[in-house]
């Protein structure tokens, strides 16, 4: 079977790591032998060591997959061998969360052959800006299998501050929960890491929480084992998020049967509906300014906090109330045979 070269952040503890760490699982999956090189350029935490004998930094393979963000390509590709980028087909793995694309996705999109993105939400997006073929190749989410008990009416926000802290939207999460719970036993934890960076945002965020015990900050990296634990304990999962490429840690509650409640806009629904999920309504607002690398003018979604609080009150009245369960077609076993579909349909040609 043919191969592929990938080259992405496979040792970071962020969201764009754990993406790629979730590819090469599918690989695996799937059988599809596959060449790693280790992209160093980042500003998270380089110490998840899942496929760190694997590394090799060398590209033997026809096809290449570039999974970094256009932002920081340019550095990026200085780590990438050279052999890398001489394959026959070289592919960039890119999300975007709004609707207006930056010029620097158009401007990489001519290095590349195509792009793979892992929800329908973000290849529309993508496919009306770069002028190359956009495919839909969803996260893979790997099954994690826990025995602790989940914790009676403990609800769990997690963001990570380099994600942007306006679209994560933790604020709308901690009104959502004071409004819903007034005078309850119910308790909220939010898990972000790297505020460090984001004092000002940190600030926001701290007297959003004031004086309420109810609500615990973890402020701090955590292992993989520790985080699946934590969402696997508690009671539900809440993203008022104003827009999602994908929700890697949406789809990742999912897959350990916690619920989730979120807004009803972004990659998370390709995975979450009605019946597996709470989603929170809202409306679509232009942005007045640029925020972060996403431009003035593009569409994001404001979260109705009346009706999360109402969903919040619901679970806590009634844990089995969601019956919170994965699709089938985010598996590591079907991601894998997707991506070795297209790798077949690539040396093929």
């Amino acid at each position: 079977m043919e191969g592929i070269n990938i080259a992405g952040f496979l040792t970071a503890e962020s969201g764009l790591g754990t993406a790629v760490r979730n590819t090469v699982a599918a690989l695996n999956a799937a059988g599809i032998p596959y060449a790693l090189t280790d992209i160093t350029c980042t500003s998270s935490r380089r110490e998840d060591m899942t496929f760190a004998d694997a590394i090799t930094n060398t590209a033997p393979y026809a096809t290449s997959l570039f999974h970094v963000q256009p932002d920081v390509a340019a550095k990026a590709a200085k780590e990438v061998p050279e052999e890398f980028w001489n394959a026959s087909m070289c592919i960039a793995y890119w999300v975007w969360e709004s609707s207006v694309v930056p010029s620097n996705f158009t401007l990489w999109a001519k290095q590349f052959d195509a792009v793979w993105t892992p929800s329908t939400y973000s290849q529309k997006i993508l496919s009306d800006a770069v002028g190359i073929p956009v495919h839909c190749v969803p996260h893979a989410i790997p099954s994690v299998v826990h025995s602790v008990q989940r914790k009676a009416k403990t609800f769990l926000c997690m963001f990570d501050y380099l994600s942007v802290f306006e679209r994560k939207n933790p604020l709308g999460a901690i009104a959502a929960f004071q409004q819903a719970f007034s005078d309850s036993d119910a308790q909220l934890i939010i898990k972000c890491i790297n505020s460090d960076r984001f004092v000002r945002e940190h600030q926001q965020l701290l007297e959003a929480v004031c004086d309420d015990d109810r609500i615990q900050i973890i402020d701090a990296y955590m292992s993989t084992e520790d985080i699946h634990q934590l969402i696997g304990t508690c009671t539900a999962l809440i993203s008022l998020h104003r827009s999602e490429g994908f929700g890697l840690h949406l789809a990742e509650a999912m897959a350990l049967h916690t619920p989730v409640i979120a807004t009803n806009f972004g990659g998370n629904t390709d995975f979450m509906n009605t019946h597996n999920s709470a989603l929170v309504e809202c409306t679509l607002q232009p942005l007045s300014a640029n925020i972060g690398p996403y431009p003035r003018g593009s569409l994001w979604a404001e979260p109705n906090i009346d009706h999360a609080a109402k969903l919040l009150q619901s679970v806590y009245k009634d844990d089995n109330s969601i019956r919170s369960e994965l699709p089938e077609e985010f598996s590591v076993s079907s991601v894998g045979m997707q991506i070795g579909k297209l790798i077949e349909k690539i040396s093929g040609a």
